[in-house]
């Protein structure tokens, strides 16, 4: 899809008031108040929400932080406490240098296997050094798109009904994670929703293949459209983690008794925790010098 193609298809996604914002958004004062008075207010608003339906037994109590980068690794391992381990077998990808991948803990300490992948060279080959003494770990530079996914989990011989699989490429993760689901049934998904995006708001970034995230607010997709997807091919929607970065599905079939709070749905909303303390920054409208294309900034509900 063209620049100017995935521009025009994103704007006309955006609901009524974003399409305003995106009018307004060439004055970065207006892009400023935005995101200091208008947006802190509303997450302040969910953040207290969120607070009153918390229950014991909500995974959020089970955070804990051993390599992930926020309280992943105290999820999963209750999460496969709760439902079993499986064959212990994962996927994730968008790893980093694999320092704060939200795997390396079940590597390390209880022994998974998988496939790590990264777009970034430099990043790959310290990941692929950092894992060298765990010989059934693969890793894989490549930078993925809905084209090439799924040749990569059968070079790896990935099984259908792998355990985990981990999204985090900060852009297309819900176009890939779509292309994956049409073939294989993880047990438990772990998916990073853009928390710009309040529960009203079902919205999905535009699919661009050579999309790399600037930093801003404009990536991936709402939780509402990953709470959609995910209900579409038979997934609950178990938690999101306290820092409002990541969101647990696991598969219907395994849920039963096992998440008090599962029918929360997307009560399950965390605000976004991080940038400057509620989220990555309202870009303001700028112009592509090189294409001569308006760029579509990142806009909120």
């Amino acid at each position: 899809m063209s620049g100017a193609s995935v521009k025009d298809s994103g704007y006309r996604s955006y609901p009524l008031l974003s399409r305003i914002e995106w009018r307004l958004s060439k004055s970065r004062y207006f892009a400023y108040g935005m995101d200091h008075v208008v947006s802190k207010a509303r997450f302040q608003w969910h953040e207290w929400r969120r607070h009153k339906r918390l229950i014991p037994e909500s995974l959020m109590n089970f955070e804990s932080r051993i390599f992930s980068q926020n309280g992943e690794d105290g999820i999963l391992l209750e999460i496969f406490r709760r439902i079993g381990e499986g064959k212990k077998f994962f996927v994730e990808f968008g790893i980093g240098d694999g320092t704060e991948c939200c795997t390396r803990n079940l590597i390390s300490s209880c022994g998974w296997d998988g496939l790590l992948m990264e777009g970034s060279q430099s990043s790959a080959d310290k990941a692929a050094s950092l894992f060298k003494n765990h010989p059934k770990v693969s890793v894989k530079q490549s930078f993925i798109t809905i084209d090439n996914i799924i040749d990569s989990f059968r070079e790896r011989k990935v099984p259908d009904d792998l355990d985990l699989l981990v999204v985090d490429i900060d852009g297309n993760d819900y176009w890939i994670l779509q292309q994956i689901l049409s073939l294989y049934h993880p047990r438990v998904i772990i998916c990073e929703y853009n928390a710009r995006w309040t529960t009203g708001t079902d919205w999905v970034m535009p699919y661009d293949p050579s999309h790399v995230w600037d930093g801003g607010a404009y990536f991936g997709a709402s939780l509402k459209a990953l709470w959609r997807l995910g209900k579409k091919h038979g997934y609950k929607l178990v938690c999101c983690e306290s820092r409002g970065v990541n969101s647990f599905f696991v598969r219907a079939d395994l849920v039963g008794d096992k998440f008090p709070d599962q029918n929360l749905e997307l009560g399950h909303y965390v605000p976004p925790h991080y940038g400057r303390g509620f989220g990555h920054q309202l870009r303001f409208r700028y112009r592509q010098s090189n294409a001569g294309i308006a760029a579509e900034p990142a806009v909120l509900d």
